[in-house]
């Protein structure tokens, strides 16, 4: 009776990758959020680290350099 009904399957769906982060390279999945920072895609666990290497202000001895 019920025979026409499909046998789902016991592994969850493989991720789909939509693209990959500027900061480290890895793979960035469907659903997952990012940060669009100046036309770069960053994980939210490398915002950090990218903030750090693009968006700080380097201090030395008093004085004040923008990258």
């Amino acid at each position: 009776m019920f025979d026409y009904i499909p046998e789902r399957s016991l592994e969850p769906p493989e991720d789909v990758v939509v693209g990959y982060c500027d900061q480290c390279g890895g793979e960035i999945y469907e659903g997952e959020e990012v940060y669009d920072i100046d036309g770069d895609t960053i994980h939210e666990d490398c915002l950090l680290d990218y903030a750090r290497e693009h968006l700080a202000v380097k201090r030395e001895a008093g004085v004040y350099a923008y990258c």
